[in-house]
């Protein structure tokens, strides 16, 4: 499990912040972006020491000048059991230690099996969801201060139930989108985030977003026991303003408007993969959000296409477009073996890479991303 820091400014020297300041509560400076942050592995109990000072992580990482999130976490893969004796560690908390990170949408389950109790845990039921896909639960353990950047998800709509603490929720409606800047880089499937840094002062904002001002929003604390609805591409900024916060969430799926989803998020993910540079060993790919896969232009090409032709069922499931072997920067292994593409088949450039090229070339996209290079040339 992952352990996400943000180190607090001082005394002028810049370093990876996110603190509380101001009668407000308003946050003034800081990491708001999850690539500006500092990761590390640990339990949820010693997440929890952590919090309580009883232990230090070094390096002046203390719950006063830090905040901490244990997010995206998969209920089903954190609070599991191993089929067999002696495959994992558990410590009291009942999490595994071994327990690999998952992807949004992607595929859950493995070797673990659910806690006992799991079934029973959230109580979906009541709110007339299946207790069969109670393992796409999503964990969301933080301390104050903690954060998820402006952004909307491209896949269904969201339900998300607080069971402790307290979080603030800032929302802004599809109609706004156009004051919010929106960017595909940090490229993270399904999720579209804005330019705009929350963190930063209005004044800052104001500077490189004029038009973000003109932005209507809408702002929900969530106490423990709330159930929060979060319709389809709404945007939302969301921190912890209580010591501790936890949560859990699922997105439901809307097929039909997935299905057509899900061909777009695959087209943004080839056209980068083509455009920019891959990742370097061992590092962290810079265009990539930190919990996102890099796939090779051989996967694009195999998704995209199962995309288009209406096999998108063999790629993934609800909210996902492909499984992710890794995280990003990391290698994989054997990802190109008994798998060719068209290209690979003898057919030169590519029947989708030509496509692709085709539908990118035609002269109203053009005039778009022309206007579009012309109007931040300058910035």
């Amino acid at each position: 499990e992952k352990r996400e820091m943000c180190e607090e400014e001082r005394e002028g020297k810049r370093r990876k912040v996110s603190k509380m300041e101001g009668e407000s509560g308003s946050e003034k400076g800081g990491s708001y972006w999850e690539g500006d942050c500092m990761y590390d592995n640990m339990t949820v109990t010693e997440f929890l020491r952590w919090t309580n000072g009883e232990v230090e992580l070094g390096d002046g990482v203390s719950p006063s000048s830090h905040w901490a999130y244990m997010d995206y976490k998969y209920a089903a893969e954190h609070l599991s059991r191993a089929d067999k004796k002696g495959e994992s560690e558990e410590d009291d908390s009942g999490v595994n230690e071994k327990s690999e990170r998952g992807g949004r949408g992607g595929e859950q389950g493995g070797a673990d099996t659910p806690h006992p109790s799991f079934d029973h845990m959230y109580g979906w039921d009541k709110l007339g969801f299946d207790l069969d896909k109670n393992r796409e639960t999503v964990l969301w353990l933080g301390t104050k201060g903690s954060l998820t950047p402006l952004h909307f998800d491209a896949y269904g709509y969201n339900v998300v139930v607080q069971a402790m603490g307290e979080k603030e929720w800032v929302f802004f409606s599809p109609a706004q989108t156009d004051h919010l800047y929106p960017t595909r880089i940090p490229f993270e499937e399904s999720s579209v985030y804005s330019k705009v840094n929350m963190l930063e002062s209005e004044e800052a904002i104001a500077a490189a977003f004029p038009l973000f001002s003109a932005a209507r929003r809408q702002v929900v604390t969530l106490q423990a026991g709330d159930v929060l609805f979060v319709p389809p591409d709404w945007w939302h900024y969301v921190r912890t303003t209580s010591p501790l916060s936890l949560s859990c969430n699922r997105w439901m799926a809307m097929e039909e408007r997935d299905e057509k989803k899900r061909v777009e998020e695959c087209v943004v993910r080839t056209l980068l993969t083509a455009l920019l540079p891959p990742p370097r060993p061992t590092q962290l790919c810079e265009w990539l959000n930190p919990n996102e896969a890099y796939w090779e232009r051989g996967e694009c090409e195999q998704v995209l296409t199962a995309l288009l032709s209406g096999r998108g069922s063999e790629v993934g499931e609800e909210g996902g477009i492909g499984e992710a072997e890794e995280e990003n920067g990391q290698e994989k292994e054997g990802s190109e073996e008994g798998s060719e593409t068209e290209s690979e088949k003898g057919d030169g450039v590519g029947r989708i890479w030509l496509k692709l090229a085709e539908a990118v070339s035609q002269p109203d996209v053009i005039s778009l991303i022309s206007a579009r290079l012309c109007s931040t040339a300058s910035k």
